[in-house]
């Protein structure tokens, strides 16, 4: 497997704490980077940091993604700590809203704006506020963002959850052209 060195580079993952942002957390750190995990969930933050601390620099925040005024305090104290951000990792997604709908029959007005508010606004939000603090428009070097989606975005199923991860992908095409005016780098 490549070695990426990312020594000196500030990274930031959503949905940290636990899967596929825990394990991207601990790639990273292997690799040189200082990682803060953003999640919503303080326990699992808390265990998270401690299991990974022994890889390196890692910092964990609190953070509801879903609303406007957290991501910003996230993006300001992951600033006042590290300085700079130099990787997003938009990775925090849910499945299911809290009625479980599943089909078009049981589609629920809450679930689908659960999902979409997790799953869309959640990582656009952290979009803007990365532009703000990786602009090479406003002195900083640019940088990368990955936005985590799903081959569901195509099947279409589970229905909510493959709706909002393709809307997650047409934001993710529109913005590629935008951002490279900025030298950030989205995928």
């Amino acid at each position: 497997m490549n070695h990426i060195d990312l020594s000196g580079r500030v990274a930031v993952i959503t949905g940290g704490a636990q899967g596929i942002g825990y394990a991207t957390a601990q790639r990273m750190l292997n690799s040189g980077a200082r990682v803060v995990l953003w999640d919503r969930n303080p326990q699992a933050l808390a265990e998270a940091e401690q299991s990974l601390s022994y890889h390196g620099a890692v910092s964990g925040v609190v953070v509801e993604l879903i609303q406007e005024a957290s991501v910003k305090a996230a993006a300001q104290s992951t600033l006042e700590q590290f300085g700079k951000v130099d990787v997003l990792v938009n990775n925090a997604g849910i499945l299911l809203g809290a009625n479980e709908s599943k089909t078009v029959e049981d589609a629920s007005v809450d679930d689908l704006e659960e999902i979409m508010r997790v799953n869309l606004v959640g990582p656009v939000l952290c979009c803007r506020e990365a532009v703000r603090v990786m602009s090479d428009k406003k002195g900083n070097a640019g940088g990368a963002i990955v936005n985590v989606s799903s081959g569901s975005a195509v099947i279409g199923r589970p229905l909510l959850y493959a709706a909002s991860k393709g809307a997650l992908n047409s934001f993710q095409a529109g913005a590629v052209e935008e951002l490279a005016q900025h030298g950030i780098r989205i995928n």
